[in-house]
Order: structure tokens, then sequence, then C-alpha cells
């Protein structure tokens, strides 16, 4: 069992955190705005008030005992900002983030505290041309 720290309670955030409790490890969500009314009954986190780019928010929500942060803002900013703090301010080993727009997908490295990136429209695109390319060969 993990300790995992999900930033951002949207779609997103909402689908990470079920897949979290599905595998039985400790999750937290930190948002800034309150989207706990949407929450799906089944999925039970610890439930945090706050913004990522907070230090002392980040701190309530338990980031020095995570294992892994996962950044589902709906800011590149916001998610940037969280990503750095997690890894370099908090030491946590696995920071996971998923980019918005894609023309902000370079700044998403290990210099800025991103060990994994997320990157919907990426992957969408890979599916699709993997998709057209298997069609072609039939």
């Amino acid at each position: 069992m993990r300790n995992v720290l999900i930033v951002g309670a949207g779609r997103v955030g909402r689908s990470v955190a079920a897949e979290s409790v599905a595998a039985r490890h400790r999750t937290a969500v930190l948002d800034s705005e309150d989207r706990w009314v949407d929450w799906p009954p089944d999925v039970v986190v610890a439930r945090h008030a706050g913004s990522g780019t907070d230090v002392d928010a980040l701190e309530r929500a338990g980031v020095r005992r995570c294992d892994a942060v996962i950044v589902a803002a709906e800011s590149d900013a916001v998610t940037l900002v969280a990503a750095t703090l997690a890894k370099f301010e908090f030491g946590v080993p696995l920071v996971v983030a998923r980019v918005i727009d894609p023309a902000h997908r370079w700044l998403f490295g290990a210099d800025l505290g991103v060990d994994v990136v997320v990157d919907d429209a990426r992957l969408v695109a890979d599916v699709v041309t993997e998709s057209l390319a298997r069609a072609v060969s039939r």
C-alpha cells in the first residue's frame, strides 16, 4: 500500500483517485475548488482544500508521507509549480504530471520535478495514428 496525493479533483483527478483507491493505496486529494459534491460516493479519500502551489496546503494534505504525487490541475502553470514543490521541496519519489496544452510539453521534464508526463493530446494522436495504420494495412 502506497501513500498517494492527487492535486486536482476534476474529471482526471477523480478518475485517478478511483483507480488509486481500487488499488488499495492510501489516497488524498487536494483541490482549490469545492468539487466534492460531484465526488463518487464509493471513492473514499482524504479531502483537502487548497492549491497545489501552496506549500502549507501541500503539507496539510500529507505530501511529506507520499510515495507519489499525481498532478492533474486545470492549468499547466499550477501543475508545474505543484510538481516542482513535490519533488524538490518535499522529496516525493514519484511525480506524475498531466500536460494540458501540447505547446507546453517541452516544459514538463525532470529539471522541473516531473518524472512521468501524461499528455492527453499526444496519447489520442498516437492511438488514432496506430488505428489508421492498422486499418490501412488490412
